[in-house]
C-alpha cells in the first residue's frame, strides 16, 4: 500500500507550489519548467507595481505553506526586496518572477535568460548563463544597488 503525504490547506498559491517544485531540479530543467511556468501562467508576469502585490502575498506565507520544514519568509528578506523595488524602475521587473523558498528566502528568475538570484537576510547568489558564458557568485553581501546590478546584468 503507498502512503500519500498530505500538507494542511493554506493560501498556496499555484504559482508558490510549482516554483517550489521548480528549485528542486537541475539547472537545465529549472530553465525549462520557468519558461513554462511563464507561458501557461501570465498572472505570473511581473512589472514594478505587482512586484509589490507580489510581496504583499508571499508575506503573508506561513511556517509549513509547503509543508513540513517549510517556513515563513523572513520580514528582513522582504524588506531587503522592498528595498530594491524603491530604486529600480519598471523595466527592470518585465523578466523576473518572484517566488518563495522553502528556506524562509526569496527566489528570482529571469524569464528571458533563465538566470537565478537566491536572496536571504544578509546575502544573496546567482546563477546565469548568457551568451555562453557563466555568470555566478554565492555569498554576495546585500545592498540594494549590487542586487539590482546583478538583476540588469543577467536578465
Amino acid at each position: 500500500m503507498r502512503s500519500t503525504t498530505v500538507y494542511p490547506q493554506t493560501n498556496l498559491s499555484p504559482v508558490d507550489a510549482l516554483w517550489t517544485l521548480i528549485q528542486g531540479q537541475s539547472r537545465n530543467v529549472r530553465t525549462i519548467l520557468s519558461r513554462l511556468l511563464h507561458e501557461q501562467q501570465v498572472a505570473t508576469e511581473i512589472n514594478l507595481s505587482k512586484a509589490f502585490d507580489r510581496l504583499d502575498h508571499l508575506a503573508t506565507l506561513e511556517d509549513g505553506w509547503a509543508g513540513k520544514g517549510s517556513y515563513a519568509i523572513s520580514p528582513q528578506v522582504l524588506d531587503n526586496l522592498r528595498s530594491v523595488l524603491f530604486i529600480s524602475d519598471d523595466a527592470d521587473w518585465r523578466d523576473w518572477m518572484i517566488g518563495p523558498d522553502v528556506n524562509a528566502t526569496l527566489g528570482l528568475q529571469s524569464k528571458k535568460s533563465g538566470g537565478s538570484i537566491s536572496l536571504g537576510a544578509d546575502e544573496f547568489s546567482y546563477y546565469a548563463s548568457k551568451d555562453g558564458k557563466e555568470f555566478h557568485e554565492s555569498h554576495v553581501p546585500f545592498s540594494s544597488m549590487s542586487l539590482l546590478e546583478v538583476m540588469r546584468k543577467i536578465a
